[in-house]
This record gives structure tokens, sequence and C-alpha cells, in this order.
């Protein structure tokens, strides 16, 4: 199982984790148009099931049996552009 979470994203969970035994929970359910919508929340109560997939400074990952399947080779990152530009320059 290979998570990766880009230092960004590290530096927005550790500040968002600061509560003691909080976690980013991570679910997929079915839907949207992809078939599948995943779902990040943080928390602080484990459920029966719950699996830890990542752990480094600070930052918890936790997620369900079934949503394990689909999070092999997830990247989590963190931008608080509202829009991403690109630009063209013509010579």
């Amino acid at each position: 199982m290979t998570i990766s979470i880009s230092p960004a994203a590290a530096a927005q969970l550790q500040h968002e984790l600061a509560l003691p035994g909080s976690f980013l929970r991570i679910t997929i359910a079915p839907g949207g148009c992809s078939g599948m919508t995943y779902n990040a929340v943080v928390d602080t109560e484990a459920r029966d099931g719950d699996q830890e997939v990542y752990t480094s400074n600070g930052v918890r990952v936790v997620t369900d049996s079934f949503s394990l399947h689909f999070l092999n080779g997830l990247v989590i990152d963190f931008s608080n552009d509202l829009i991403k530009h690109l630009s063209a320059s013509a010579g």
C-alpha cells in the first residue's frame, strides 16, 4: 500500500490534525462521475475495522476495509488557489 502526501498537504494536515488523537479518515463510496467518490474528514474516533494506512510527521490516515482496495497509489496534495492559471506568450 503506497500513499503519498505532498509537503504542502502535510503542512496543512499537521495544522488540521493538531488535536491529540485526531487523524484523516478517507473513505470511498459508489457514485460520482467516475463511479467512486472520495471523502476525507478529520476524525478522532476509531471504528471497528479501521486500518491505518499512512503515518508520518504527525499525519495519520485511516480508512475502512472497503475503501482500502481503492487507495493504493493515492497522492494527497494541497493548494489554496481558487483557479490554477496556465499562461502562454506569443512571440
